[in-house]
This record gives structure tokens, C-alpha cells and sequence, in this order.
């Protein structure tokens, strides 16, 4: 996957705004094509043997172009650049698109168990497929999972909830193959009722993921704290910072491409103000290195002072340094 990527992003940070719009095109853009592919020969296959299971199945992969659609135009939409009326970018985009990519699970889910409870009550098939069909339904369930880990990776390292989404879908497809083809090779025993429950199971597991995506969307929508990751990075790199002496208060606001990042640091009080400046800019310029298009508060406080007002009630000024970064 490292490879991949590096070649793709020819030496740029896989976190950089331009790299999340390259992994995001190139992602959607494989998924589009395979899942057509595959989509369109398990629907084959489906109307063949009558099997709702594979029916579904080709339903399912067919859902996942269009979710692929979905991040390929949410990817576009969150790299418009901040404007008047929207200052801090359109990153929130992105989260918008995984919402739409779970409602379509649900959706695809929901109408997939509908049709295997009525099979459960009239179990029928036409005919089973060969074997040579069966182990095409297996290439194409391990080409998934293929899809699932290239996007979760890319998703997951570059930030792009859209593609983490996108990957778990890859996966609940994958899975999907799976039980169909145990389905199938049942069949060989005459266990036909186990087409329509197979079905249902893959419903469930297919609502499920959409309702995990919901939430976790929703979170993020509504202004979900930062993570601890990015905390922890943020406090080694101020204490990098010469005469900084603590660190606290430190929150993210998350609009996808772009984050609104505050914190206070505590420094000698005894310090001129232009020293207490000075540093206070280098820790944004530090924060700035790894958290691109980022808007920074630095908040300086006086560490002695603080010390002693607990005993004398002595109070201290603070610096607010607030610097739009590009």
C-alpha cells in the first residue's frame, strides 16, 4: 500500500489537501470500474440460477458505484477554497457524502431483506451454477477485501472519512460473496431455504455498517472534539518550543481540510512581551508543518504568576495571537 501511494503522490504529505484529492479520485475511480464489472456478471449469474441471495449480492455491488460516485463528487466539493460566505472551506463536504453513502446502505439493506423474507416463504432456483462460476463469485469476493484494505489505508492515513466509508462497504460486499457462495454450494444438498435467510443475514450486516457510518458522520457534522492522536501531536510539538513551560485548553475544530486549532501555553512572567511573542509565533509555525490550512490561537500565559495566585489571589494579561494560516 506504501508503494502505491508514493507513487501516486510523487513525494508529497499524504495529509496535504492536494494528496487527499488524488487518493480520493483514484480510489472512486477504481471502485467505479471493478464494481461494474463484477456487478454486472453476479447479476448474471443471479437471473440464471434465480438465487435472491446473488441477486441481492449484485445489488449490493452495484450500490457501491454510486457510493464510489459519491465520494468522487464529495471529494470535489470539499477542495473549493474558503470564500466569504464560507471561511473555513467546504471540508464538511466530505462528511456529507459518507452520510449519503450510509443512507444508501440502509436503503440497499432495507430492501434486500424485504425481498429474502418473501423468498424464505417460496423457496425456488432454476439452476445452480458450475463450478468454474463459483470460483469467479471467490476472486471477486478476495478482490473486494483488496478494496476494502487500499481504501481504509488511504482513508485512514490521509483522514478521508468519505473513503473509510467507502472501504467498509468494499468489505460488507466481500462478505456478502462469501455467504452466497456457502449459499450455493448448500444448494447442492437441496438446502434452498437457505437462500432467502442468507439474504437476510446480509441485510443486516449491510444496515448495520450504514448506521455505524450515520453515526459516526453525525458526530463529526456536529462538531465531535478532536482526537486524541492529534492532541498528543500537538503537545509534543509545543513542548519542542523553547521556554515553554505547560501546555493546556488545547482544542480542534474539524472542518474536514481545514481545522480551527486553540491552546494556551504558560511562560516565564518575567519575560519581555516581544520574547512571549516571538515564541508563541514559533509554535504556530511549528503546529502549521503539520496540520495544513489551519487556523491557530495561541494563548500565553504567565506560569509564575499563575503559580503564586494561588496564595496571593495575583492575577496576569494574556497574549491572543490569531493568525489565518494559508
Amino acid at each position: 500500500m506504501n508503494f502505491i501511494t508514493k507513487i501516486l503522490l510523487k513525494g508529497r504529505s499524504i495529509k496535504n489537501p492536494e494528496s487527499k484529492s488524488i487518493l480520493g479520485y483514484w480510489e472512486a475511480g477504481i471502485s467505479i470500474v471493478l464494481n461494474l464489472i463484477i456487478s454486472f456478471v453476479k447479476f448474471y449469474l443471479g437471473f440464471l440460477t434465480g438465487s435472491i441471495a446473488l441477486k441481492g449480492d449484485a445489488l449490493h455491488t452495484l450500490s457501491d458505484t454510486l457510493t464510489s460516485l459519491v465520494v468522487l463528487v464529495g471529494i470535489k466539493l470539499s477542495s473549493i477554497p474558503p470564500d466569504k460566505e464560507h471561511p473555513h472551506g467546504h471540508g464538511r463536504m466530505e462528511w456529507l457524502s459518507s452520510l449519503a453513502i450510509a443512507l444508501l446502505l440502509v436503503v440497499t439493506g432495507t430492501s434486500l431483506f424485504l425481498t429474502s423474507y418473501k423468498r424464505i416463504s417460496s423457496p425456488s432456483i432454476q439452476e445452480i451454477p458450475g463450478t468454474i462460476f463459483i470460483f469467479i463469485l471467490l476472486f471477486f469476493s478476495l478482490l473486494k477485501e483488496l478494496l476494502f484494505r487500499l481504501s481504509f489505508f488511504w482513508g485512514k492515513n490521509a483522514e478521508i472519512s468519505s473513503l473509510i466509508g467507502d472501504a467498509y462497504h468494499h468489505r460488507t460486499d466481500a462478505f456478502a460473496s462469501l455467504l452466497v457462495i456457502t449459499g450455493l454450494l448448500l444448494q447442492r444438498f437441496n438446502f434452498i431455504f437457505l437462500d432467502g435467510v442468507l439474504g437476510i443475514i446480509i441485510s443486516f450486516f449491510i444496515i448495520k455498517v450504514g448506521f455505524d457510518i450515520v453515526l459516526s458522520s453525525t458526530s463529526l457534522l456536529l462538531g465531535k472534539k478532536g482526537n486524541a492522536t492529534d492532541l498528543e501531536i500537538i503537545e509534543e510539538l509545543v513542548f519542542e518550543i523553547n521556554g515553554v513551560k505547560e501546555v493546556h485548553k488545547i482544542e480542534i475544530h474539524d472542518f474536514g481540510n481545514f481545522k480551527d486549532i486553540s491552546l494556551h501555553i504558560l511562560l516565564n512572567g518575567k519575560i519581555p512581551l516581544d520574547e512571549a511573542h516571538n515564541i508563541a509565533q514559533e509554535v504556530e509555525d511549528k503546529i502549521k508543518k503539520v496540520f495544513f490550512l489551519s487556523h491557530i490561537t495561541v494563548h500565553t500565559e504567565p506560569y509564575n504568576l499563575k503559580q503564586d495566585s494561588r496564595s496571593q489571589g495575583v492575577g496576569g494579561s494574556s497574549e491572543n495571537h490569531n493568525i489565518l494560516l494559508d
